[in-house]
């Protein structure tokens, strides 16, 4: 009987937060540089929710237009998912744009800033565990 390749569990990101964390804590002296990695991690893996969702929202409403324009930039149309609605300046196309700028810690900051400005997601949406 041949033997079925295991799937890769999904990890959450408070588990992927965790393993960078203790990956970087071996390197010495780059508290600041730690921080800003972790940062980049979370960006990533908000990032690559959105899109999904972005797809998700594409694929139900290509037959109406003038919806999924409205869909595709409504917070709610991905929080009620329990994903994050990302601004134009923390979407990671954005990012990588401006990856080589001297103010790229500006532009991370200003991404982080932006997440954390927004409304939080309902407490019933974050128990669902799909996030």
């Amino acid at each position: 009987m041949a033997k079925t390749p295991k799937q890769p569990a999904e990890l959450s990101l408070e588990s992927v937060l965790w393993n960078c964390r203790n990956e970087l804590r071996g390197i010495g002296g780059t508290d600041n540089k730690r921080d800003a990695v972790i940062g980049l991690v979370f960006l990533k893996f908000a990032g690559d929710k959105f899109s999904k969702r972005r797809k998700e929202i594409e694929a139900e409403c290509s037959d109406d237009p003038g919806l999924l324009e409205i869909l595709l930039e409504k917070a709610s149309s991905y929080n009620a998912h329990n994903v994050f609605y990302l601004n134009e300046t923390s979407r990671r196309e954005h990012i990588k744009k401006n990856a080589s700028a001297n103010d790229i810690a500006v532009i991370v900051d200003t991404a982080m800033s932006d997440i954390e400005d927004a409304p939080p997601l309902s407490k019933a949406l974050c128990r669902s565990g799909s996030m």
